[in-house]
């Protein structure tokens, strides 16, 4: 029971809108109506009170009709369908249920779309990731994850070091790496509560090679003797990894909010073959989702199984929480803190 107390607490919290409100407010009443008069029914009605504070008090909530529990240490939807009403494998998640927001599309434009042109080197990059120098196309989820975790060390940083400018609001979300695929609909998407980016910011960091070795770098990559291995260590030392989804998708959107007190949502798009579009957007959290439309040719890496596999051989440790349509993936522990029987091959080497 103090399993489900500790989580209600947590996700009742992360819901700031009437809705979620309300409906963990549903939820708390069906888990209160259910263990009443079980074994320390008063003192189990008293704890859900906690939460229930932050939550709304609204009439919707109030009327739903409590569902029958009986397994005393339940967890609320351990595998939770998908909001699209996708069922079986796009749905399916790997593990046990995260307070993380779901991938949703909330987001609205409200502006007119400024087209602009990828700079030089960043037009020749792309077309090298087209021919798909990598080893494997999978990296692509690695160095997204990268690029998220990076971006929620830069906001904590921030928060810190410049906390007037960058505050810690209270219906902030927690930090958080959330993934959702969906086979059907030819979707990846990977959301971060990072730092977030400005317009001028998406426009700079993706729109060109940051950095005033850009030219050489392209002419490296060109001429890499070594072929697919020897671009992937190049592409992955001048930390534009995020150019590789379009070895795998055919468009690409990016969903951005600075953490910057007072900043605007945007969107940036492209299909990688010389423009890009910015747009201000409503609707938008802080942080950035980035949503790609699939290749029908790449359409494996819409699959859980295959996103998990990927996510474990290159991300499982880093530091923050990554869910899978809901599920946590990976291990928030040093490798060098497990024992020394417990590491795997693949993981000691």
């Amino acid at each position: 029971m103090r399993r489900v107390y500790q989580r209600i607490c947590r996700d009742a919290l992360s819901h700031s809108t009437p809705s979620g409100r309300a409906a963990f407010a549903a939820a708390i009443s069906t888990l209160s109506a259910a263990y009443d008069g079980s074994r320390g029914g008063n003192k189990i009605s008293a704890a859900l009170a906690t939460p229930m504070r932050f939550c709304s008090t609204s009439s919707d909530a109030a009327t739903k009709k409590p569902v029958d529990i009986t397994d005393e240490d339940v967890v609320i939807d351990p595998t939770p369908a998908a909001k699209d009403g996708s069922t079986g494998a796009d749905a399916a998640s790997p593990s046990s249920s995260s307070s993380a927001k779901p991938n949703e599309d909330s987001e609205r434009v409200v502006g007119e779309s400024e087209e602009m042109g990828f700079k030089t080197e960043t037009r020749q990059l792309l077309d090298i990731v087209a021919c798909s120098l990598y080893t494997e196309k999978e990296v692509f989820i690695r160095e997204l994850v990268s690029n998220s975790s990076d971006a929620l060390e830069k906001r904590h940083l921030l928060e810190i070091s410049k906390p007037e400018e960058y505050p810690r609001e209270e219906d902030d979300e927690a930090p958080f790496i959330a993934i959702s695929c969906n086979q059907s609909k030819s979707r990846f998407v990977i959301r971060d509560t990072g730092v977030g980016m400005t317009r001028e910011e998406l426009a700079e960091n993706l729109g060109t090679i940051a950095g005033s070795g850009s030219k050489e770098f392209v002419r490296e990559l060109q001429s890499a003797a070594s072929g697919a291995q020897a671009a992937e260590k190049i592409i992955g030392q001048f930390g534009v990894g995020f150019y590789a989804s379009f070895m795998v998708a055919k468009h690409v959107k990016v969903y951005s909010r600075s953490a910057k007190k007072g900043s605007k949502g945007y969107l940036w798009e492209s299909d990688g073959t010389g423009t890009f579009k910015i747009t201000e957007c409503e609707g938008v959290d802080k942080g950035t989702k980035i949503v790609l439309d699939v290749k029908d040719t790449e359409l494996s890496f819409c699959t859980p199984q295959v996103c998990e596999r990927v996510l474990k051989k290159y991300s499982n440790f880093v530091s923050y929480e990554i869910t899978l349509n809901g599920g946590k993936v990976n291990t928030v522990e040093a490798l060098w803190m497990k024992d020394k029987n417990a590491v795997s091959n693949e993981e000691h080497i």
